[in-house]
């Protein structure tokens, strides 16, 4: 019927929303996300930065939820050897089929970061928390993503990574 939740365009309770390469293995089943669920779609980006490609390519939407969650992605250094194992680790951890095994909050990746960022010989000594906070403070490009996670931080977060890996 017309005026119904259906014809809104809200999303319904159960519905799975988002990109299926992008969805966290909690959304891929219908799931309540957190943090962690954007945390890890975080670590799907950062991946696909860094090899070009996602962790999971299937042939069907269907196919890749499956695949998210009955394996492990492709080991990221397998694809590109040239990514430091500490860096490699990090975006491994975002990738965790369970969440608790993930970073609980975007502080804990960020000092993951700055931490592999430490051990990695070569790479840039830039803090990568200086330039995040940076980007978090208001307007920061005036956009916020869920859970206070602002566009500007995300993008500072990969174009840090992308020029640590030059």
């Amino acid at each position: 019927a017309l005026g119904s939740p259906a014809d809104s365009g809200l999303t319904q309770a159960g519905a799975v929303m988002g990109t299926a390469a992008y969805l966290s293995p909690e959304q891929a089943q219908g799931g309540q996300p957190d943090p962690r669920s954007d945390l890890y779609s975080l670590g799907i980006v950062l991946y696909e930065c860094l090899t070009g490609r996602v962790p999971f390519a299937e042939p069907t939407d269907a196919d890749t939820a499956i695949a998210r969650l009955r394996r492990e992605p492709t080991p990221l250094g397998s694809v590109r050897p040239s990514v430091s194992p500490q860096l490699t680790a990090v975006i491994h951890t975002l990738l965790r089929r369970n969440r608790d095994a993930r970073y609980p909050d975007g502080i804990a990746l960020r000092a993951a970061l700055d931490g592999a960022v430490a051990l990695a010989p070569g790479l840039s000594t830039v803090s990568i928390t200086d330039h995040i906070d940076a980007a978090m403070t208001p307007p920061a490009f005036g956009r916020t993503l869920r859970h206070g996670f602002s566009i500007a931080a995300v993008v500072v977060a990969v174009s840090l990574v992308l020029i640590a890996m030059n």
